[in-house]
């Protein structure tokens, strides 16, 4: 070592001053040439290391895939969509199967989303798909309660869920259900829910009601706890599923869609849960006689005002209600309790949609000095159409279809007088219930008060045409 040192001594000693400049140079370039390439290599190590990784998990994804549980998830389930492990995994990318396992307990898959079932799933197959998903990771279902490839998956669930739950009582976990038993498989992450039945009644469907009735009561027993925002019930024929998911899940549920179909939902007033529905945004409920009606036109729907008075007084936030419309369903009450519930309508006045109908007849002029209705009236600026009947009430921020439109009511199309849109909102009203005139209480208003009506005429011939559920899908684009 110190022999090759002296060497170099002696070398740098028989160089110039010059020579010895150019040879530093030189070395610190060679220097650099290396550093160079060692970069490189390093680059390509770690590029060989990420496509090893990547293989090793392709491994792993198709050696999940090659299991009876994969190519159930593949063949059965579909399709998770929003859920990000799943679609990664569908997808065919190397993120693979280690990333929907929940961690301690790798025999049970985390699903967040659960859209659609195949139809063809036999009740062998859906106990074992029930059995490895863990049902607490779910955060989204949209259930068809057509498919007997949900109705056997629900069964296989709510098997578990009452085996697991009996289990508990008795102070004791079977070896048998030693998966499923380590909680029980209740929806702790629920977020929406959507359940539709057919509208259509063939034979068969009858029967299949009310099979799927029991199941639903059971189900229910599962939501206790569950933070749900978003329920959306389609053209059930009862009501006891929406009462059971408002009573036990309505403290955050800010969307509340449910439709309804045929004379067995009319046999009980539906009733709104006593702890109310605080954070409550969307209230749009549906009856109809048969498929195909817009809503009913024979014996409707009941429900106690005093109980939907409470529920609304309830909301925290009533600015924030967009939506308030019960369509073939009427407001039951008493005098008092009816003019409650109209005197309590003024704090919303963020409404788009609002579709109300009462029992008390002539309601408007039995429980609402003339002050006080056009008061009422004024709290929405939102709805550019409003109309009052004997004993109903709806607004909208469009045109609906079905009632009429703009030139109907405005023949010349051009943007209307104020006064033409205070006559065609109480023209109707004020004469049958009041006994006077629209243009008698027009000349009474001051022009502050007219300038309310300035505004809205100034909307109307921008207000597209539209209809109640298109409204609400727009106002409250489901996450579902």
């Amino acid at each position: 070592m110190s022999s090759a040192a002296d060497g170099m001594d002696h070398s740098m000693d028989a160089v110039d001053d010059g020579e010895l400049h150019t040879l530093a140079v030189e070395e610190g370039l060679r220097a650099a040439a290396i550093r160079t390439q060692i970069e490189k290599l390093q680059a390509r190590a770690r590029s060989h290391e990420v496509r090893q990784s990547q293989l090793v998990r392709e491994a792993l994804r198709r050696s999940f895939a090659a299991t009876p549980f994969g190519r159930l998830i593949v063949e059965a389930v579909l399709p998770f969509l929003v859920a990000e492990e799943v679609l990664i995994w569908a997808t065919a990318s190397p993120a693979a199967a280690a990333q929907v396992c929940v961690p301690g307990v790798p025999s049970l898959r985390r699903v967040h989303h659960l859209r659609s079932v195949a139809s063809n799933l036999t009740a062998e197959a859906a106990t074992l798909v029930a059995r490895g998903l863990h049902w607490a990771s779910v955060r989204t279902m949209v259930v068809d309660l057509a498919s007997s490839g949900w109705e056997h998956l629900l069964e296989a669930f709510l098997g578990d869920f009452e085996a697991c739950r009996s289990d508990s009582d008795q102070g004791a976990v079977t070896a048998s259900r030693s998966v499923q038993a380590w909680e029980s498989p209740k929806f702790r992450r629920l977020r929406g829910l959507v359940l539709v039945f057919p509208a259509e009644r063939p034979c068969g469907m009858s029967k299949k009601w009310h099979s799927t009735t029991s199941m639903l009561t059971r189900l229910a027993r599962c939501m206790p706890g569950a933070p749900l925002c978003e329920l959306v019930l389609g053209d059930l024929p009862s009501t006891d599923m929406l009462t059971a998911v408002l009573r036990d899940c309505g403290q955050q549920l800010r969307v509340c869609r449910a439709s309804f179909i045929g004379p067995e939902c009319r046999q009980v007033p539906l009733e709104f849960p006593a702890s109310g529905l605080p954070s409550l945004q969307c209230l749009m409920i549906r009856h109809r006689d048969f498929c195909g009606q817009r809503a009913s036109r024979q014996d409707r729907m009941t429900v106690p005002a005093a109980s939907l008075l409470a529920c609304l007084e309830s909301i925290q936030n009533p600015e924030r209600l967009r939506v308030l419309a019960l369509a073939g369903v009427r407001a039951d009450g008493n005098r008092k309790e009816t003019a409650a519930l109209l005197n309590c309508l003024p704090a919303f006045e963020g409404l788009a949609s609002l579709a109300l109908r009462f029992s008390v007849p002539s309601t408007f002029g039995e429980l609402l000095p003339i002050s006080t209705l056009l008061k009422l009236r004024c709290s929405w600026p939102r709805l550019g159409y409003i109309t009052m009947g004997d004993m109903s009430l709806h607004g909208f921020d469009y045109w609906p279809e079905q009632m009429t439109e703009f030139r109907q009511l405005y023949h010349h199309g051009r943007e209307p007088e104020p006064f033409e849109v205070f006559s065609n909102e109480f023209r109707n009203v004020l004469a049958a219930q009041y006994g006077t005139t629209v243009e008698s209480q027009w000349a009474a208003l001051q022009p502050e008060s007219r300038s309310f009506w300035e505004k809205v005429a100034t909307r109307l011939p921008k207000m597209p045409h539209g209809e109640l559920r298109q409204r609400t899908a727009e106002l409250f684009a489901l996450s579902l």
